[in-house]
């Protein structure tokens, strides 16, 4: 081997001056020759690259107005792009589509990626936040079968002192207090919700003050911090430190302003606007308590796995409190708690993390099917462009031009989509807001990073996709170019077939998931409101002893047709109570319902009768069951007895007077409870919410005339008031914001992938052109014509949907898990889901293959 390294020397004639190079070379080529005889090819090789590394002085790049290398490159750049331009206005329909589809599957996933973003990059302002950790606890006896963030009081100061593992803890909760304004016009209530937490909270959570010391200002419990907007809100320019807030709770009146607090980080997870101490004090062996989401602090390192171990058999040495030795605990980290929706307190809203990991793949597949799009057309309309190969080819264009053609007309494209997709994106937020409903907090437009890295991102996808169609035109035979004809491409058709097939499969799975997400939303409703919600209004929960005078008074409002006093209204947010029966070995919810309760509900009874609004003196010496608690007495049957349900259990709370059909007063995701329902009039101070059953057509009138009665009879508490179907839609606000998502997200993905049905149904126009001609002169009808194209993508699109069924089966199924009562996945749906697949793209593809089928012959023929 007598030749030099071929490398190097591309290096050096890249760099090199052109009056140097033919000098440099002559020499180093002597050398090597040398060292090639003295050392052999290794050595010589070896020596020749580092001469050439030391070569590189100033002087090599002296460049004499007669170089030419670095301005051709200029002038060939510019080439591309001029010739990119001119060939985008030739093809104005093709431009514009492909501008649109890339602007558009950049829109939706940028503002898809801008929701993720903004749930990931939630509390990155809070330090250390990997050493905070919530406790929760379960038991087998647990009501809701899952562990529970209501800690007692006593846990905080109780694993302060088991060790240096906890530096410190902060116990949260969140009431919504009535706030009482006095002025010259009278008396203004305003209910708005408090933070109360312990005087470590702004330790372990440092919200910043604009006043106000952090270190003492919960150190009493009359005092209160509030943030700017509230300040602005209550006291205008005035200072409010040392004013004070009528807020009654538990024994306090008057709250007293020690701090002003910088608005909330809109990227926090935990809103507030009002915080005050906690200053329950309980030890755990109370049997009382009121429960509190309980923060931990860790120390740095701490073994969790070792300190919960030690939680659980250090807590029933310190307590004689039996309740709380059948605990196990876990923990949470605070980056977690925003996603563990099993497991949910009244301070930190959770979010499920699987739904936003399926919108980050959404998302990317939204991409995908953009970048399918572009490859379809632009591979149709290269194969117009043969004739123009082929006169590059004569005057000595090789490949690699035409890869560099098609790779800069990819990037115009997807660099000018970026922008576009920009403007789309700020359009749009505002009604994504709405569908999602929520705001979008991070601001991407002041981010370089971010920016960076989706100009990174386009760049890389236009370079990709730009890719497939500069191969295709590079490799026409050298005749073919002359001729300017198409054939010599059927070696990609697969590739371009295989890449619609992907389009569509991915559109079916989206359709088949937002039918089947709309039906589950139809399924709960027509479970959960088997009454009529939206002819129920259900009151906010007051404690008084004017319930019975106030529903007197209700029942003579003519629009009124019934009232009833309940602790426990559906739709979740009641005052329930719930005990652990050791005879049953199951939690049993207990609701406190009035004589009306029943039939305002129109709920039916299996067995036995209701509480009676004629003989109440009766009502007290029975209780109501529900079947499920039925079914469990007849299973567990303590007594042995013959007739299990006509014996009494006095944990129940008295015979059993009645079953009630089994219905859904919690959310449709968990299994019905077994409950007891006992009569109450709610005399004397009692807690209850009120339902109404009003009249449809006065509903204006109507909640006038309750809000006039409610300040009459209850006048220091604020009537808050919401259907009953719309408690039970807050349940569900996951679901139907999902659905409206997917409905989006499936229009879009179906509009992008008819526009890649297009371009493959122009490839196949052009590719077939002289095939068509020739039928035609020999007598094919269009309609053969039409068929002999369309019945090819038909042929994909179904090949698609046999691979989308049961990719979508199998995926909907698992989303269904979640649901405790759930709709079914039937062929139905799916045999509807493949004809709206067939029906959409026949029609997209309709419109060219009678183009096609129309033309004239003789254009196809005068080209042989």
């Amino acid at each position: 081997m007598s030749n030099p390294p071929k490398l190097p020397g591309r290096i050096l004639r890249f760099f090199c001056a052109d009056h140097r190079i033919e000098e440099l070379e002559g020499d180093l080529y002597e050398e090597y020759i040398e060292n090639l005889a003295a050392f052999g090819h290794k050595k010589a090789a070896r020596i020749y690259t580092w001469t050439i590394a030391r070569s590189f002085r100033h002087y090599m790049f002296d460049y004499h107005p007669n170089s030419y290398k670095l301005s051709y490159h200029n002038m060939m750049f510019k080439h591309y792009l001029k010739t990119a331009v001119r060939g985008m206005k030739n093809s104005k329909s093709i431009a514009a589509i492909n501008l649109f589809g890339l602007s558009f599957g950049i829109a939706i996933s940028l503002l898809i990626s801008l929701f993720v973003a903004d749930q990931f990059l939630m509390d990155d302002f809070i330090p250390d936040r990997d050493r905070i950790v919530r406790i929760e606890r379960f038991s087998e006896a647990s009501f809701s079968q899952a562990f529970d963030a209501g800690m007692h009081p006593g846990y905080g100061p109780a694993l302060l002192e088991m060790g240096p593992q906890v530096e410190s803890f902060t116990r949260l909760v969140k009431y919504d207090l009535t706030i009482r304004l006095e002025d010259e016009d009278g008396l203004t209530l305003v209910k708005e919700p408090f933070l109360f937490a312990d005087s470590t909270f702004l330790e372990i959570f440092p919200y910043e003050l604009v006043t106000g010391n952090p270190k003492t200002a919960l150190n009493s419990k009359e005092n209160i911090l509030i943030t700017e907007k509230m300040a602005e809100k209550y006291f205008g320019s005035e200072d409010p430190i040392g004013k004070s807030i009528n807020a009654p709770f538990r024994g306090r009146k008057l709250f007293q302003i020690v701090g002003v607090l910088k608005n909330i980080p809109q990227n926090s997870s935990l809103q507030f606007d009002f915080l005050a101490l906690a200053s329950d004090s309980y030890s755990l062996n109370s049997r009382g308590f009121s429960p509190w989401t309980l923060f931990l602090k860790l120390a740095p390192g701490t073994d969790e796995s070792r300190l919960l171990s030690q939680i659980e058999s250090e807590i029933p040495k310190i307590t004689s409190n039996e309740y709380h030795h059948r605990f196990s605990y876990n923990f949470t980290h605070f980056d977690d708690v925003k996603y563990n929706t099993g497991t949910t307190d009244n301070v930190f809203p959770a979010m499920n993390k699987n739904i936003i990991e399926l919108f980050a793949l959404v998302a990317g597949l939204i991409l995908l099917l953009a970048s399918i799009n572009y490859v379809n057309l632009t591979a149709a309309r290269a194969l117009q462009r043969g004739q123009e190969a082929g006169i590059r080819k004569v005057i000595g264009a090789g490949r690699g031009s035409f890869k560099f053609q098609f790779l800069t007309e990819s990037l115009i494209l997807w660099w000018l989509s970026l922008p576009l997709a920009i403007l789309i994106v700020q359009g749009l937020t505002p009604a994504f807001e709405q569908v999602i409903d929520k705001p979008i907090y991070f601001q991407y437009l002041k981010s370089a990073s971010f920016l960076l890295t989706l100009f990174g991102i386009v760049t890389v996808l236009g370079i990709l996709s730009g890719l497939y169609p500069a191969f295709i035109i590079s490799r026409f035979s050298f005749s073919e170019f002359l001729k300017g004809k198409l054939s010599g491409t059927n070696k990609g058709s697969w590739f371009r077939k295989g890449l619609v097939v992907v389009q569509f499969t991915v559109s079916v799975v989206l359709v088949i998931a937002t039918f089947v997400v709309q039906r589950q939303i139809s399924y709960m409703q027509e479970r959960t409101l088997s009454f009529q919600g939206d002819q129920i209004v259900v009151t906010d929960i007051a404690f008084t002893n004017q319930f019975v005078p106030y529903k007197n008074a209700l029942s003579e409002i003519p629009s009124i047709s019934q009232v009833s006093l309940t602790t426990s209204p559906p739709g979740g947010d009641n005052a329930a109570g719930f005990m652990y029966d050791e005879t049953f070995e199951a939690s049993i919810t207990t609701h406190k319902i009035d004589e009306n309760y029943i039939p305002l509900l129109n709920l039916e009874m299996v067995s036995g009768e209701a509480f009676s609004a004629e003989t109440k003196s009766t009502n007290d010496n029975g209780i109501i069951i529900n079947e499920t608690l039925a079914a469990l007495i007849k299973t567990k049957n303590p007594l042995n007895s013959d007739t299990p349900l006509a014996e009494t259990y006095p944990r129940l709370g008295g015979p059993i007077r009645g079953i009630i059909k089994d219905f859904h007063i919690e959310s449709p995701h968990v299994n019905i409870k077994p409950m007891v329902f006992m009569y109450s009039e709610q005399e004397g101070n009692e807690i209850a919410k009120t339902m109404i059953k009003i009249n449809s057509a006065n509903i204006s009138e109507t909640l006038a005339s309750l809000e006039t009665t409610w300040k009459k009879y209850m006048p220091n508490s604020i009537l808050k008031t919401r259907f009953l179907d719309a408690r039970f839609e807050q349940l569900y606000t996951t679901e139907v914001r999902l659905g409206k998502v997917f409905g989006v997200l499936t229009t879009v993905a179906i509009l992008i992938s008819c526009l890649g049905l297009f371009g493959l149904i122009t490839y196949m126009a052009e590719a077939k052109f002289q095939e068509i001609g020739i039928r035609k002169v020999l007598g094919a009808s269009s309609k053969q014509i039409i068929w002999l194209l369309t019945k090819q993508v038909q042929t994909l699109v179904l090949v698609s949907c046999i691979i989308a069924l049961p990719i979508a089966y199998y995926a909907i199924n698992e989303w269904l898990t979640s649901f405790a009562y759930r709709t079914k996945v039937s062929v139905t749906l799916m045999v509807v889901c493949t004809l709206i697949a067939l029906g959409i793209s026949g029609l997209t593809v309709l419109f060219k293959s009678i183009k096609a089928a129309n033309g004239n012959p003789i254009n196809a023929l005068r080209n042989e």
